[in-house]
């Protein structure tokens, strides 16, 4: 197991799109079954065939807002990176996973590395 977890931040109300969310993702990063996946969600109920998801379900009396109950997924994640994403963050190419991990050698070996973005840039 890899020191990074993936972390979906979703709701009940776009439970619509899990599916081709996990199906891309399984389909377009080989190796992704090497790290913890944990859907953070309203709704306790999501399964997949392909993915072992750790499905973290944060009901609470009153409406949770929604940057509090990712703080306290993140405060239970047990790695000590994490790859954060939404449910339409949708896949659309190869993830290729020796670049992926180059990026956690590269902020572990530089602890002022914090953040890193993956998203295309537009130029």
């Amino acid at each position: 197991m890899e020191n990074c977890s993936i972390v979906i931040n979703t709701c009940e109300s776009y439970k619509d799109a899990w599916a081709t969310f996990f199906e891309l993702l399984y389909r377009m990063w080989p190796h992704v079954d090497n790290y913890p996946i944990i859907l953070n969600t309203d709704s306790g109920d999501f399964e997949t065939e392909k993915l072992d998801v750790i499905v973290h379900c944060w009901k609470h009396d009153g409406k949770p807002s929604w940057s509090g109950q990712l703080i306290d997924t993140l405060k239970a994640v047990q790695t000590d990176y994490v790859l954060l994403m939404l449910e339409d963050d949708w896949i659309n190419s190869p993830v290729d996973n020796k670049e992926f991990q180059s990026c956690l050698k590269d902020m572990n070996d530089n602890p002022g590395v914090v953040f890193i973005d993956f998203t295309p840039s537009k130029s």
